[in-house]
């Protein structure tokens, strides 16, 4: 598995999960559920939005296990899919291949 690979596979779970958020909130507002003023909607949208990018931030390269910062909301595809960045700390691509010896989360 490569750091890239770990990092699509956490941006795709987070938009599934952001989805079902907006689906839930959005259910919320059809149904006339009593779930609180509108406004706590939009602030649990938004605070869902924060965490999902607060979570791809601190993904961790798999070479080195340290967090690899805003600079993987810049690796996210398109932006990425035509050269392969390193990781700041290990200067290691994250195109690059894990041990099978190492520990992949």
């Amino acid at each position: 598995m490569t750091t890239r690979q770990l990092l699509n596979r956490r941006i795709l779970r987070g938009w599934l999960l952001f989805l079902a958020l907006a689906l839930a909130i959005g259910l919320s507002v059809v149904l006339s559920l009593p779930v609180g003023k509108p406004i706590w909607r939009v602030l649990i949208f938004f605070g869902g939005f924060a965490a999902y990018l607060l979570s791809i931030c601190r993904s961790a390269c798999l070479h080195c296990g340290k967090p690899l910062g805003w600079r993987a909301l810049l690796w996210i595809p398109p932006n990425a899919i035509n050269y392969s960045p390193h990781c700041p700390h290990c200067d290691t691509s994250i195109d690059a291949e894990v041990p099978s010896t190492m520990r992949v989360p």
